[in-house]
């Protein structure tokens, strides 16, 4: 291959090394693996399947990527990880994916070759042309009875300074999806739903080409309950003659905790992989630890990971100071009652669209809904508690009587523009306004 190539292939082959050791069931989330694989034979050739931290993503992403491999059909895959040499630079995802088809398979080498010879230092050219010539024309050479698949996971994950390059990038697949009449491939994209990674894949002229599945639009809950049981189980396993001396007999834990458990998760994986992490980790009583890991925080990293990327230096930040996003994120935090987002960006006398785009930084640990009739909610109901505990968030912490002032003065302002309204109204932002704060 030519050195440009070379100089950023990330050096993992489709079927194996790029397949990451999974914390989760295999079994989990089978309606969306399901959506997926019907996904993979029908017309759309993309698929972005997206939620918030912690619900399982990367999980999926390696078990399509395991069954498409095992069925012949991983044309190749990259994912990405943030902080990790080589897996955080998109500058490494195309020329990453073009030397697993080289490897791969024999017609796509001779396309791959051919681009080289024309221009060996393909990767200084725009993805645009990089996709097409690396990616879409080798893909059309390879003589396969169903279509492969290409995955990607966490997107998102490539360093903050990629931004605008990953914007390129997606632009580059969905437009050689638009104009190319027969695809010869299906790319799965996963990633949490970021403002301007949202505003690439929800192009209007997108929809023809591309399928998206949230991952909160799936109710995880039994999924979790079974990674739970599995879990202890194994840690009573291998604790057997502790847990007997102790007077724990199976099923371990009881119902009640394991209720507790599930409701405490939320439909987080990643809280319940930690979970049972800290539960069976060696040199401790698991009985005990069990009952300290219901007490844990075991999600702040996490969130400090998104807060500090939230305030990270820009040259480039147009959604809003970081002013605007603590004022309208103090104010989430301190409501008594969820408003709708029409209702609250009243409140706050801004329109609905500056209310989202001043959460756009920290989105992947909310909720929000495409619907303006909707309120936007926590992803987990931890983050309130970190943010209100300056022990676990630092220099990110929401003083709670500091905050509510401000949010007093917006109430009386408001019903002040509304103060015709305020006897008789008993709804929405006036309602609110007026008996949770003032009344």
């Amino acid at each position: 291959m030519g050195p440009s190539i070379r100089s950023h292939y990330q050096g993992q082959t489709p079927s194996v090394r790029n397949y990451l050791p999974s914390s989760m069931e295999s079994s989990t989330r089978e309606r969306v693996l399901s959506k997926i694989k019907e996904w993979a034979d029908e017309t759309r050739p993309i698929c972005w399947l997206n939620g918030p931290a912690g619900f399982g993503k990367t999980s999926i992403a390696q078990t399509i990527a395991k069954w498409y491999a095992d069925e012949g059909r991983l044309a190749a895959s990259f994912f990405f990880a943030r902080g990790t040499v080589s897996r955080d630079k998109i500058s490494r995802l195309i020329p990453t994916l073009a030397f697993q088809l080289f490897t791969t398979f024999e017609s796509a080498e001779l396309v791959i070759k051919k681009a080289l010879n024309n221009k060996p230092y393909i990767v200084d050219s725009s993805l645009s042309y990089q996709f097409q010539k690396l990616i879409v024309e080798p893909m059309l050479s390879i003589a396969h009875s169903e279509r492969m698949v290409i995955v990607i996971d966490a997107l998102d994950e490539c360093q903050v300074q990629d931004g605008e390059i990953m914007d390129e990038f997606i632009d580059a697949v969905v437009d050689a999806c638009i104009v190319q009449s027969q695809v010869p491939f299906r790319i799965l994209i996963t990633s949490r739903v970021e403002e301007h990674i949202r505003s690439r894949f929800e192009r209007l002229d997108a929809r023809p080409v591309m399928l998206q599945l949230k991952l909160q639009d799936f109710d995880a809950t039994d999924d979790i309950r079974l990674l739970f049981q599995s879990e202890f189980a194994k840690i009573y396993a291998i604790n057997r003659r502790l847990m007997i001396a102790n007077g724990e007999t199976e099923p371990w834990p009881s119902s009640a905790i394991l209720d507790v458990c599930v409701k405490q998760a939320e439909g987080s994986y990643m809280y319940a992989s930690t979970f049972v992490g800290f539960v069976g980790r060696a040199g401790g009583m698991s009985n005990q630890q069990l009952l300290d890991a219901l007490k844990a925080h075991s999600l702040d990293p996490l969130y400090m990971q998104v807060c500090s990327k939230a305030v990270a230096p820009s040259s480039k930040d147009e959604y809003g100071s970081l002013r605007d996003h603590k004022w309208a994120r103090d104010m989430l935090l301190l409501l008594k009652c969820p408003l709708p987002i029409k209702q609250l960006s009243s409140l706050l006398n801004i329109t609905s669209r500056d209310l989202v785009r001043s959460f756009s930084k920290i989105q992947s640990i909310l909720l929000i809904s495409e619907s303006d009739d909707d309120p936007i909610r926590l992803a987990h109901k931890s983050l309130r508690d970190f943010f209100m505990t300056q022990s676990r968030s630092g220099h990110y912490f929401v003083d709670v009587p500091e905050c509510h002032l401000p949010i007093a003065v917006d109430c009386l302002a408001f019903m002040r523009r509304n103060k015709e309204k305020v006897s008789c109204t008993r709804d929405g932002a006036l309602h609110y306004a007026h008996e949770e704060w003032l009344s």
